[in-house]
């Protein structure tokens, strides 16, 4: 065999087919999108999927970023919450009242496995006094910022 057929046929078992075989690279096109848009389904970069689709000037899409704070659904899941934590914090103060009353369930240990808010039963109502308080406040900041923003109070309740 002659020398130059060896190293032809060596560097081409060397590089594998697949890379040899790669076609150039093309240029997509507006018209090539649109025919890949009628063959199968297509994501175009940029394109928010939660965005609202608003009908723009000479008939174009024009996508708007979906704003949290300007959603009324929002406000309701976010004051929805804080309002189980503030009926939680209820519970406990009403739980450690009635034992502070009737004596029932008072022990001198700590449960070491729990989260103990406060060290005493006053201790613990204070605390959780202050969560309540803190919880309230952010409920009417979102309050105030949903009626800056045009959402009614509907929304939320």
């Amino acid at each position: 065999m002659r020398p130059e057929i060896f190293i032809l046929l060596s560097i081409l078992s060397a590089t594998p087919r697949a890379a040899r075989d790669l076609p150039t690279e093309k240029v997509w096109t507006n018209p090539d999108v649109e025919a890949l848009r009628a063959t199968s389904p297509i994501s175009i970069v940029g394109t928010i999927p939660t965005a609202k689709a608003n009908e723009g000037t000479g008939g174009h899409r024009r996508y708007v970023r979906y704003v949290k704070e300007d959603d009324p659904a929002w406000y309701a899941e976010q004051i929805d919450s804080l309002r189980e934590a503030i009926e939680e914090a209820d519970a406990e103060i009403q739980t450690v009242e009635n034992i502070r009353k009737t004596g029932v369930g008072i022990t001198g240990a700590i449960d070491l496995d729990k989260l103990a808010v406060g060290v005493t039963p006053e201790a613990t109502v204070e605390v959780r006094e202050e969560e309540k308080n803190a919880l309230e406040a952010e409920i009417d900041g979102l309050q105030d910022e949903a009626r800056k923003r045009d959402i009614p109070a509907e929304a939320w309740r």
